[in-house]
C-alpha cells in the first residue's frame, strides 16, 4: 500500500488505464473504502464502483468518463478532511 496526497490521487483518476483488475483507495485510518474493478465483456468495459464507508454500495458504468466523475465525488464525500490516502492497486 502506498500512501498519497488526495490532490494528486484527484489528477491521477483521469490517466487510470482501461483495463485494471482491482484498485482500492483507503483512508488514513483505514475504516472506509472505495474499491473499483473492470469487467471486460464482449460489448465492452463495464466499470464497478464500491463504496465501503457512509453508505455501502456499488455502481455500475458503461463509459469511462461517467465513472472518472462519480469516482471524485465518492472522494470527496467519503474522505472530506483527508489530505492522505492509501492506494492499493494491481494492474
Amino acid at each position: 500500500m502506498k500512501l498519497e496526497d488526495k490532490k494528486v490521487i484527484l489528477k491521477k483518476i483521469r490517466h487510470l488505464p482501461d483495463r485494471f483488475d482491482d484498485y482500492t483507495i483507503y483512508s488514513y485510518k483505514k475504516d472506509r473504502c472505495l474499491k473499483v474493478h473492470t469487467q471486460h465483456t464482449e460489448k465492452g468495459s463495464t466499470y464497478i464502483l464500491q463504496e465501503q464507508g457512509f453508505q455501502h454500495q456499488t455502481y455500475f458504468f458503461d463509459e469511462k468518463k461517467e465513472f472518472h466523475k462519480k469516482l471524485k465525488k465518492l472522494i470527496e464525500l467519503e474522505f472530506p478532511r483527508s489530505r492522505k490516502l492509501y492506494i492499493n492497486k494491481r494492474f
